[in-house]
Parts: structure tokens; sequence; C-alpha cells
């Protein structure tokens, strides 16, 4: 069942506003449009956290806590998948499907069916959310478990369940575009020896309020949710690649914090972008901040609209001297299901350096030609 919306939530009035009459228009509905009665099994088939709320303020009286917490926790997974594409998966919490279990029936039972419909409804919203960035199965979304005591009322742990999903699935409507991290993504998968990230409640917990998180720029907020925790193996140790906003170069390496710029940087003056600005650490300014994190992910070492679909760039220029090093990340679409490729090119006063590594078995047939039609064949020919 497809639903389109041409209504809004109060929260968010003033951000979808100026698109409802073309929703409206393209759709031919409004959440007021929706009967009352139905409202409730309307709502089991919205695709985001903002329809959901349109509908809840369009028809109050037909929404209870336990209604709201189940489709919230039916949403959730569907929201990572929207996001992050394949590369998500959304365990359902135990303790959010015990809230709902408990709902009371009897003595409340007005009260119980709002419960009921509320908690379906916010899992299934934050699972929609996921895919729909386009991240796909390399982020896997663990609904909240909620560690609360015993001794608190179904009703308070029913609250903070809605509180903490609801949370996470604004973050993730409002984190801008987070399809800029699936080639980091994708690196990070294998890295990992083929396990997706796993985005828990201590992503969500980076930041401390709604202050700290609105004041870090798009790229950076999305980095310190996704990564807080991202870890892979480097010569037999764990390595945490990121704390807070601070990155680890190399295992065994300290602590370095890059220096986000306000205004273009003299090496790449038509490359500013707010939401992912350019970037310097240590001796390297980097085009954007996502550029950073794919180099130094990378580590085996223009237009991208060149580059053709399912390839990702990335550049980086150092301020001691002439050079330009561009990563060219090659995922599912451009290799082959499953695998990534990376082209690095480097571009130095005296000398010009090509490599390509793949996670492709011999004898890298689809690297190959994927990366032909990007680099000619006789360039290929002397790789």
């Amino acid at each position: 069942m497809a639903v389109c919306w041409a209504g809004t939530s109060t929260a968010s009035f003033a951000n979808h506003q100026q698109h409802q009459q073309q929703e409206k228009h393209e759709c031919g509905i409004s959440v007021s449009d929706v009967p009352q009665d139905l409202a409730p099994t309307v709502a089991e088939y919205v695709r985001s956290y903002s329809q959901l709320a349109a509908l809840i303020d369009a028809h109050p009286t037909q929404f209870n806590p336990t209604v709201i917490l189940h489709i919230l926790i039916r949403l959730l997974p569907v929201v990572v998948e929207a996001v992050f594409g394949a590369l998500v998966e959304v365990p359902i919490p135990q303790l959010a499907m015990d809230v709902a279990a408990a709902a009371p029936m009897a003595s409340s039972l007005r009260r119980g069916a709002l419960s009921r419909f509320l908690l379906p409804l916010l899992m299934r919203v934050l699972g929609v959310l996921l895919p729909i960035v386009g991240l796909g199965s390399f982020l896997m979304r663990v609904i909240p478990r909620l560690p609360l005591p015993a001794a608190l009322s179904h009703g308070c742990r029913m609250a903070v369940a809605i509180e903490q999903l609801s949370r996470h699935l604004k973050m993730l409507e409002g984190g801008g575009g987070l399809s800029r991290w699936r080639p980091h993504l994708e690196l990070l998968y294998h890295m990992r020896r083929k396990r997706p990230v796993v985005l828990g409640d201590e992503h969500f917990s980076a930041f401390g309020s709604r202050e700290a998180f609105i004041g870090e720029s798009e790229a950076v907020q999305q980095r310190r949710v996704l990564s807080r925790v991202a870890t892979f193996r480097d010569l037999g140790k764990q390595i945490c690649l990121m704390y807070g906003n601070y990155i680890r170069l190399h295992a065994g390496w300290a602590w370095r914090l890059p220096t986000i710029l306000a205004a273009p940087s003299p090496l790449f003056p038509n490359a500013f972008d707010p939401a992912d600005p350019p970037t310097e650490l240590m001796a390297w300014t980097y085009a954007t901040y996502s550029s950073m994190v794919a180099f130094l992910l990378a580590t085996r070492p223009s237009d991208a609209a060149q580059w053709g679909a399912g390839a990702a760039v990335f550049d980086r220029k150092p301020r001691w001297s002439e050079g330009h090093e561009r990563l060219v990340v090659l995922g599912s679409e451009a290799v082959v299901e499953g695998n990534v490729a990376v082209i690095r090119l480097d571009d130095w006063d005296d000398h010009q350096f090509v490599d390509v590594t793949t996670t492709e078995s011999a004898p890298h047939d689809q690297t190959r030609s994927a990366a032909m039609g990007l680099l000619g064949e006789h360039l290929l020919s002397e790789v």
C-alpha cells in the first residue's frame, strides 16, 4: 500500500510547508482526508517518521502510546533501509517487544490500544529510514533495548521507548545526505571481514544534546553517528578509527584533530560545500570532510560524474608542494556484488602513479573491466 501525504507535523511544519502544495497536487490526498477510524491502519504503511507525525497530528485521538510504540518499532528498520540500502540490517529490540507485549489489556483498554499501534509503527518507520538513505547491508541498526529498571511502571517504560525511537528516527531523517557514506561503509564492510557496522544506541548518544548535534556540520554529524565505535583489525590489533572528533591515522599513532574550514580552500576553490566542507589534517588538505575519511579508510593507498555509476571520488592535496591525489572507490554497482575496488591516482611534479586494489578473486575480470572503462585500455595495461 503506497501512501502520499500533503500534510506535515507541527514540529516540522516549517521544513515541509513548501512541499505541501506540490505533494497534494501529485497525490491528491492529505492526512486530513484520511477517515478517523482508518488512521491507525493507514499509519501501518507510512514510510517516514514525518509521515507518521503528520498523521498523528491530524488524528490525535486515534493513537495511544501502545499503538505508536508498535508503529515506531516497525518503522525504524524501514527508514534505515531507505537511508542506507542493503548495507543496513535492523534487529528488533527485545525490550521494545516486551514492552509492547505487556501492554495492559483490561483495565486500561483505551490506553493499551494506542500503545499496541504505536510500537509496531515506530519499529517499522525506523526500519524503513535506513534503507532510504541507500547504505544497504553494510550498516546494521539495532533497535534500542532500553536497560530500564524493572521497578518502572509499564507506562514509564513505554514512554522512554517511544522517546528513544522517535529521537533516532528524527536524527536519521534530518541527517541530510547520508548516502555520501556508502563507499566508506563498503570499505569498512570488507575491512571488518564482511561484517556490517552495527548502528546502536551508542552511535546516537555521540551528541549529548540537541544543541551539540545542530552545532556540527552535516558530514561531521553523520560521521560521528556512523563511526563512533567502528573498528577493524590491523596487525593483530583491534583499531578504533575515530573517537569523538579525533582521528587515528594508523595503528599506534596518536589521535589527531582535523581542522574543518569555514570557507573554500585555495587548493580546492570550487569545491566548497557547507554540509561537507574542506578539511585539513596534518600536512594535507582534503576537498571534503568525507574525502578525508575515505583516504583514512583506504589504507592501501574533478568531476565525479565522469567516473560513472557506482563510483565515488575523493581528493586531497599537500600543502608543502604541488601535487594531487585522487581516490576512486568502485562499489558493488561498478565491480560485482559483494566486492569493492579502490583506484588511487597520484599526480606529482616528476611522476604519476596509479594503483588498483580489489576484493574480487583472481583473475579480477570485473575489476579490470570497470577500471578499463575509467582509465582507458592503454593506461590500465601499464598498471
